[in-house]
């Protein structure tokens, strides 16, 4: 996903449903990203600059920030393991037409639509 905002803007704290590993590569600006670890553990917090490519959990309570005067621009990642593919398979999660929320959940990588 390409993510595109003015300086100061960003994503409120959340965590993905997925517990996927999250690669996110600076196209334009400055980012930070502030990941939590686990239930009330420790906060980091770095600085991706242009050209950088920052990894983390994204299951983990996390934000991002556009840094700097200019417009930022990201794109954003998810890696799903194939050692994790057996275990979504096994519990997939669907979410009924009228009750998504618009978070991508283990039905959506399993059975993406198109």
């Amino acid at each position: 996903k390409l993510f595109v905002g003015d300086a100061g803007t960003g994503t409120r704290p959340h965590q993905d449903v997925l517990w996927l590993p999250q690669f996110c590569l600076v196209l334009a600006g400055a980012k930070r990203l502030t990941v939590a670890a686990r239930l009330g553990g420790a906060v980091s917090s770095m600085v991706v600059c242009e050209g950088d490519v920052a990894v983390f959990n994204a299951s983990h309570r996390h934000k991002a920030t556009n840094l700097g005067q200019t417009p930022n621009a990201a794109l954003y990642q998810g890696l799903l393991p194939a050692a994790a593919v057996p275990r979504l398979c096994a519990t997939p999660v669907y979410v009924p037409e009228d009750q998504d929320d618009g978070k991508v959940c283990t039905f959506d990588v399993i059975w993406p639509e198109g």
